[in-house]
């Protein structure tokens, strides 16, 4: 194989990799998530071979298996290696022959294309390797190699450089999603009764175009709500009030008012959008988790943390199936796309397309109610 060098940053060390142990033992260094059903993609570019680009991408059985034909996702990965200026790569694929093969036979047809050159491919199952094109009985037996990371000089180097597996920082990303407990819950419960209440009174208009039964009355409080929220976060950070959140967790069902959401995240304000979606998220009903869910998907990946994102986007899609924002971010992660590619649509040009306006005109930030009151 070739012997590429992986460098996180200048100044940074590097991560010299010899052979295939090397390149098994630094994918937990560049990727997060269980490596369990997935194929690992590293791009190389320079003449030092250096990793630039590196993505995980589920394989079918696994927990998160991936839509898409191994054709396209290979088609895909050969684009996103060329916006990223590689012209070699690595594959390492977790799991049995059935699952893995199939996308290495893509990936050897769709990168000779590109053109980039497939430099090493391996498949890794139960403690033992198996390379797709190294033709040597005598260097790859067909009964496979076996391997002990422990012997790479990858972790030693690792961390005498104060690098952990991205895999160590999964707790933390579960702390993020889990949903509150205790006296808090029942606090939550009783104000999403309120909440519900409040909606079911406000129900009678017309019913919008997305699907949701919302009509403008409904559609507008939401949206006002939404720009309260967003307004208040550099001076207060989220919310606190279980009667403002459980409100907005209902009003979020309305596409639009996801939409809205959705328009003011970018990757400058990615963090505190991470902050408060999470916040939302873990304190609704798991009816309602769909929409905060999708939203701080988009907001980690914008940041750059794939897996909090991947996280999210599936926590949405096991909320509501088929919920389509968090099929077009699990797409964009399985393809490794760029957030720095998307194209950002603002609060103004959604209002331009899909003006809100309630009883009392535009749902402007200054008119929102905030919080619904107890019901008698």
């Amino acid at each position: 194989m070739v012997n590429p060098e992986y460098s996180a940053a200048p100044g940074h060390p590097t991560l010299s990799l010899g052979s295939p142990t090397d390149l098994i033992a630094v994918v937990p260094y560049l990727l997060p998530g269980p490596p369990d059903h997935s194929m690992a993609l590293l791009g190389l570019s320079g003449a030092a071979r250096r990793v630039r680009f590196a993505v995980r991408h589920p394989l079918d059985g696994g927990p998160a298996p991936g839509t898409a034909p191994p054709a396209d996702v290979a088609a895909g990965f050969a684009r996103t290696l060329r916006e990223h200026g590689c012209d070699r790569a690595l594959a390492v694929g977790y799991g049995p022959p059935g699952a893995v093969t199939p996308l290495v036979d893509a990936l050897v047809a769709g990168l000779s294309k590109a053109p980039v050159e497939l430099c090493e491919a391996l498949r890794v199952e139960n403690g033992r390797y198996w390379s797709y094109l190294c033709p040597y009985p005598s260097c790859c037996p067909a009964d496979g190699v076996v391997f002990d990371t422990a012997s790479s000089l990858i972790p030693a180097t690792a961390v005498a450089a104060g690098l952990v597996p991205r895999g160590s920082h999964a707790r933390a990303t579960q702390v993020r999603l889990d949903p509150v407990t205790g006296a808090l819950r029942e606090r939550m419960a009783g104000a999403t009764h309120r909440a519900e209440a409040r909606c079911a009174r406000m129900w009678g208009g017309p019913r919008a175009e997305d699907g949701s039964g919302f009509g403008p009355e409904l559609r507008a409080e939401g949206v006002r709500l939404v720009r309260q929220v967003v307004a208040a976060l550099p001076a207060s950070g989220p919310p606190e009030d279980p009667d403002l959140l459980a409100w907005l967790g209902v009003v979020l069902v309305a596409t639009r008012v996801r939409d809205e959401a959705w328009a003011h995240i970018s990757a400058e304000h990615a963090e505190a959008h991470i902050a408060l979606w999470s916040h939302v998220l873990r304190r609704v009903r798991p009816a309602y988790a769909a929409a905060p869910a999708a939203l701080l998907a988009f907001a980690a990946w914008q940041q750059g943390d794939t897996a909090l994102a991947a996280a999210a986007a599936l926590r949405a899609e096991r909320a509501h199936r088929g919920y389509s924002m968090a099929a077009l971010i699990r797409r964009a992660l399985h393809l490794g796309v760029r957030p720095d590619t998307w194209r950002h649509f603002s609060p103004e040009w959604l209002e331009e397309i899909s003006p809100v306006r309630g009883p009392g005109g535009r749902a402007g930030p200054e008119a929102t109610s905030g919080a619904p009151p107890p019901t008698a």
